[in-house]
């Protein structure tokens, strides 16, 4: 392994240098930043933040959806929007004087509400009744003063029982139960959520509560405004809760109140940074943008516990007194495995700017961007601070420093023992969970999302039950021709269609034209049963009489599109896309003359959680195969850029898994925790082959550099893992199911992936020999290396570095015999500077054979198997490029082109020899 100090690395360490030296300076660049992104962020003349917040869920619809034309083309024919705002009031009788003027004044006071378009309930529609004369339909509101008509109230019980229009919309079936559908004059979640107009609706409604009487409200405005308010409210206190225990944990693996306030203020000043940038911008940070800051805290953190256990190991190093040094040492070990950590994440992050949704792009864009300021920072505040506030050298070792030794120590030889069943176990588990990831549905919960004990789930379960469904689903469907739906039969097959949307089990309304009709036929005719009309001139003449605002909302004025109104029991979206796909089915079986599509919020947040979900898989594939190519590249072969990838593909396929095994499905908040996974796994994964690089070049045993490689990165990966862990699980305490789960899904990928970085990364890595792109940059040759060392003739330069570090790079003082006479064979020596003699003993003289400088070779005839025949010994400080039969087998499985090569140049050597008759003994 090369242990040569390179001379092109001289920038590098002038730069290391130049930060080690100008500390003052470095804090008042970062101080003067922040000030900048402080004045940015904060209007302290108005003592507002620039910052805007969009809490609402329109971020979460995916633009271009299939439904989107469909839902605008009911919304232009039909008015308005499905996703109304239902106020339930349950009592003991909803027909008796007193509950009916308990609903007319809770109606007219909503109506009163602002941004409230339009009101229904029983006292203010207008129902049809029979005429004075016989064939005479009337359609009349029910009045205050008829609220105590004891006859007429109990004929008006017997009408809507018997009337498929009214039973089970405004009036449950049991009579307990009224219902009030408000829809607003809003078109947005944001305008919703600014205007405040379901707050006043709650507000209004709980007010008529009490006395007997029971107030429910739900509906999709209801539910998405109670969303994004809770979200807000959860940050509120989450965040400092989080920050607070990561302090106490903190303090209590540094035992220093550096440890503590360091990484916590990088986290911030990284943070508001970030922020200030998208304050600048214009844009608000949404549910899914508001995500970014723990991701940049979990980042932020991993990097300083990186950083902080090198600099403390450093702090102990008896060799290095000088803080400078020190500081320019700690820059050395550090900024590599950092830089590539942050290059790859942020790789990694700009894969999901394919994604549909726009606020995914957002996401992955200003993550992108808190990873680079979180880098910037690591490398150059934290360095300087470490340098200013360190005084004193510590007296007393870390806190568990002895327990992580000897753990580390143990575990780093149970994986080598061990490495083949680590192993096969690694794959055995790998497969199970790439089996069980199988299982995983995509879907996402509104309703769901709150807990049992939320009002807003015991609202929505309410009215639920009273009503047969809440959530709203529509079909349009277009005849072929005007006027088609005054054909008879053209309403038997739309009233077949209903039925048999009856029988479905996530239905519990339905309600179209021909319950209209229905309903009208009965009151004209007088009739105990409904019944379609049967001729095109009476389905003419009812449509005629009963044209109000409500038929409006089933069929338009050229009778040629129909509205069929739904309200399903469920609001999972696994469960209404299994229903779309059996509904769309059906659809299809209708006659070539009759189109029909499914609309509305239901359809299309479906369709949105599929397309996000989907796009997010696409983007996780896609960051998964930029981050190998990345490692490829780094570690300069497509095998080892594997090896090193596998350990992130199986915590990948792990967190899959465990979504499978307990029933999780995958939406845009189970995905993005994937995210987290990839940051993280790369992140221990670079720094442990870092560690295992310089520990392989130095001990030149694969095995011994594992162990060494685990004992140095144990204490960062397992604080941060515990640390964070513990600061996910704060968000198991919150009221949404999906922060929540998002909690307990993080905090076991933190355990998994310390399982994986802690047995299985070590038992992948122990058996190869690691060259990373910057070795083969800045491993120093010499000049023209092709031309000076007939062994590298027909390389490139590059190909020349990754021979060498394949092999070591050994500098060996003068007088040091490193090859002698008599012994067996094995090693190759090439001269890379500096002198040597190949010398003998005849008849007990010592006689000079054969003097070598740059490019000379030795030790090639005891490789192919022959003893020792002369003694090499060197002559001046010598740079030697020494490699065996174990290094050339390695170079063959990883290089073979570069084997082949380097074979035909060690013979061309011998064969040269030869034929000039100047071969020297064996060596």
């Amino acid at each position: 392994m090369a242990t040569a100090a390179p001379a092109e690395g001289v920038r590098r360490v002038s730069v290391a240098a130049w930060l080690a030296q100008r500390p003052g300076l470095i804090v008042a660049i970062v101080v003067a930043i922040s000030i900048a992104a402080l004045l940015q962020l904060v209007d302290f003349q108005n003592h507002r933040i620039r910052l805007s917040v969009d809490a609402s869920l329109d971020p979460l619809i995916a633009p271009d959806l299939p439904a989107q034309p469909v839902d605008d083309a009911v919304r232009a024919r039909f008015g308005a929007p499905d996703d109304a705002v239902l106020v339930l009031l349950q009592t003991a009788d909803v027909y008796s004087a007193e509950s009916l003027r308990r609903l007319d004044a809770l109606t007219q006071a909503l109506a009163a509400t602002p941004d409230v378009a339009e009101v229904q309930s029983l006292t203010s529609v207008a129902l049809p009744r029979a005429g004075t004369a016989e064939g005479q339909l009337s359609l009349r509101h029910l009045r205050p003063e008829e609220f105590g008509n004891a006859a007429l109230i109990a004929q008006l019980h017997a009408s809507i029982d018997a009337d498929p229009l009214l039973r089970g919309q405004l009036v449950s079936l049991d009579g307990h139960s009224a219902a009030i559908r408000v829809s607003l004059t809003t078109t947005s979640d944001r305008e919703t959520l600014d205007s405040g107009v379901a707050e006043a609706i709650t507000r209004t409604a709980h007010a008529a509560s009490g006395n007997g009487f029971q107030i429910s409200i739900t509906g999709m405005p209801i539910v998405r405004d109670a969303t994004s308010r809770t979200v807000l409210r959860q940050m509120a206190w989450t965040v400092p809760a989080i920050i607070l225990l990561l302090a106490v944990l903190l303090a209590l693996a540094f035992r220093s109140m550096r440890g503590v306030w360091l990484p916590l203020l990088t986290i911030s000043l990284s943070l508001l940074w970030t922020m200030a940038t998208l304050s600048a911008t214009g844009r608000p940070l949404n549910l899914i943008t508001s995500l970014v800051p723990p991701l940049l805290a979990t980042m932020g953190l991993a990097y300083c516990a990186h950083v902080l256990t090198e600099f403390e190991a450093l702090l102990r190093e008896p060799r290095i007194r000088d803080r400078i040094k020190r500081i320019e040492h700690l820059l050395h070990d550090i900024a590599g495995p950092v830089v590539l950590t942050g290059f790859t994440t942020g790789v990694g992050l700009l894969a999901l700017v394919t994604n549909d949704l726009p606020a995914i792009r957002e996401f992955a864009l200003l993550a992108c961007l808190g990873v680079v300021y979180t880098v910037l920072l690591v490398l150059s505040f934290v360095p300087a601070i470490l340098g200013i506030t360190t005084r004193r050298l510590p007296r007393r070792p870390l806190p568990g420093d002895h327990i992580f030794k000897n753990g580390s120590a143990m575990i780093g030889r149970f994986d080598i023992v061990q490495r083949r069943r680590i192993l096969w176990v690694a794959s055995a588990v790998g497969i199970g969970a790439i089996l069980l990831s199988l299982r995983v549905d995509v879907g996402d919960r509104f309703v769901g999302a709150f807990s049992k004990n939320s009002p807003v789930r015991q609202d929505y379960e309410r009215v639920n039950t009273a009503l047969d469904g809440v959530t709203p689903l529509s079909i349009l469907v277009d005849g072929a021709v005007p006027e088609f739906f005054l054909e008879p039969s053209s309403l038997q097959q739309l009233d077949e269609l209903e039925q048999w949307l009856r029988d479905q089990p996530e239905i519990g309304s339905v309600i179209g034209i021909s319950d209209h009709l229905r309903s009208l036929n009965r009151v004209l005719t007088g009739s105990a049963e409904a019944h379609l009309p049967d001729s095109r001139e009476m389905v003419s003449q009812l449509l005629f009489f009963g044209d109000t605002d409500t038929l409006s909302q089933f069929v338009d004025s050229e009778r040629q599109s129909t509205l069929i109104n739904l309200r399903l029991t469920v609001d999972d979206t696994a469960d209404i896309s299994d229903l779309l796909k059996r509904v769309d089915a059906r659809l299809l079986e209708l006659p070539k003359s009759m189109h029909a599509q499914t609309s509305g919020q239901a359809v299309l947040m479906t369709q949105s959680v599929e397309a996000v979900t989907s796009g997010q898989l696409q983007s996780i594939a896609l960051a998964l195969g930029v981050i190998y190519l990345c490692l490829a590249i780094q570690f300069a072969s497509l095998w080892v850029g594997l090896l090193a990838s596998l350990p992130t593909l199986l915590q990948t396929a792990l967190y899959f898994g465990a979504l499978g095994l307990f029933g999780v499905k995958l939406n845009a908040t189970t995905s993005l925790v994937e995210c987290l996974v990839l940051g993280l796994a790369v992140d221990d994964t670079i720094h442990y082959l870092a560690r295992f690089n310089v520990a392989a070049r130095r001990t030149a045993s694969e095995t011994t550099a594992a162990v060494s490689a685990l004992q140095a990165v144990l204490r960062p990966i397992t604080l941060t893992k515990a640390i964070l862990a513990a600061g996910f699980l704060v968000l198991v305490t919150g009221e949404l199911q999906n922060q929540v789960m998002f909690g307990w899904l993080a905090a076991f990928t933190l355990a998994a992936a310390w399982l994986v970085d802690v047995f299985v990364t070590p038992a992948f890595i122990s058996g190869v020999r690691v060259v990373t792109l910057w070795d083969s940059l800045s491993l120093n040759l010499g000049q023209n290396v092709q031309g000076t060392i007939p062994l590298f003739a027909g390389l490139s330069t590059r190909q020349a570095r990754i021979f060498a570090l394949m092999s070591r790079v050994e500098i060996v003082p003068a007088g040091v015999l490193i090859i002698r006479e008599g012994d067996p064979g094995g090693d190759v020596f090439v001269v890379i500077d500096g002198k040597l003699a190949v010398w003998s003993y005849v008849n007990g003289e010592r006689v000079l054979l054969n003097s070598l400088k740059r490019g000379g070779v030795v030790g090639e005839g005891g490789y192919f198997g022959q003893r020792r025949m002369a003694n090499v010994e060197t002559l001046s400080k010598v740079r030697l490029l020494r490699f065996d039969d174990a290094d050339q087998e390695r170079i063959c499985k990883r290089y073979p082109k570069l084997a082949a090569r380097i074979f035909l140049n060690m013979n061309r050597i011998q064969a040269e020899r030869r034929a000039r008759g100047t071969a020297m003994p064996a060596t």
